[in-house]
């Protein structure tokens, strides 16, 4: 008797091993759905700020005087800051895409405000610089 059953429950563990497979495949689907629907949001909130930073980038370019040297400086570098951190951030959106197997984004307007902003972030450290040491 003991031995039947011990043979039945044996019989009966492939039957609930695949289930626990297709239960657990069925979790990874809705959370690989979650995610990539998580992925899709952040990236629209990100199109948002590459357009911020290509409205900044283009008024960075209205600085046009050695008087305002201090003030094109600061925000030269707080600009610099952003676009470094949408890089990185495009970079890891990119990882993503390729982890759910999409089809990666190219941020073309991050790499337009980046071209368009170093020149001119270029000139007023420089200018910034010569004059900190000429004081």
């Amino acid at each position: 008797e003991e031995q039947s059953h011990a043979r039945f429950t044996a019989q009966g563990w492939p039957w609930k091993i695949k289930a626990r497979i297709e239960s657990a495949s069925l979790r990874c689907e809705r959370c690989r759905e979650a995610f990539a629907e998580e992925l899709a949001t952040a990236q629209e909130g990100f199109v948002r700020t590459l357009l911020n930073i290509e409205q900044d980038v283009t008024d960075f370019g209205a600085f046009d005087s050695l008087d305002q040297v201090k003030e094109a400086s600061s925000v030269g570098a707080d600009l610099e800051r952003r676009v470094r951190e949408a890089g990185d951030t495009a970079a890891l959106f990119n990882s993503r895409e390729n982890l759910f197997e999409q089809e990666m984004t190219e941020y073309e307007s991050l790499e337009a405000s980046r071209r368009l902003f170093e020149p001119f972030n270029n000139l007023w450290k420089s200018a910034s610089e010569w004059l900190n040491s000429q004081e």
